[in-house]
Formats: structure tokens, sequence, C-alpha cells
């Protein structure tokens, strides 16, 4: 099974196309919540007033998507563990 990142660059692609089209936001806080709705399965938070409490909530999703959430692509395991197993040691 061949390891890639795509996933992730699909994401990283997505929030530049976001970043580009949010020329002339007003508040940082409109630039995050349209991250959130953009990006699938993100759920929109309650109130994000920072850059700092929109990065940690990325961080929370991607710690679950990563290590916690199993894929059904990658034979129900997480990414995590595919990857790991997959390096020469």
């Amino acid at each position: 099974m061949s390891i890639h990142n795509g996933i992730v660059e699909g994401l990283n692609n997505k929030a530049k196309v976001i970043s580009h089209k949010a020329y002339g936001f007003r508040t940082a806080g409109n630039y995050i919540r349209n991250l959130y709705h953009c990006m699938t399965d993100l759920p929109l938070p309650e109130t994000v007033h920072t850059i700092a409490e929109a990065h940690r909530e990325l961080a929370a999703y991607f710690e679950r998507y990563n290590f916690r959430r199993r894929h059904q692509g990658i034979g129900r395991r997480t990414p995590d563990s595919v990857y790991w197993a997959t390096l020469p040691g």
C-alpha cells in the first residue's frame, strides 16, 4: 500500500483558495468562519475571536482525524498507524 499526503495537500489547497477569495474581509473572524464553512466535515465553532483560537480548533480536528478516526480506505486504521507501519525500521 502506498502512502501519500493527498488529503493534507487538498485541505491546504482549499485553505489557499479560501484565503485568496477572502481578500477584503474586514475581520479575521469572518475569514476563520469562511475556512470552517468551506472545509469538509469541520464543525463551525460557536465563536472564534482570534487566529490562536482557530489554530487550536483546527489542531484538535487534525489530531482526531489523523490519530483517532479510523478510515475505511486504509483498512479501518488511522493515518498515523499506517504511516509508522510503512517506515523502514
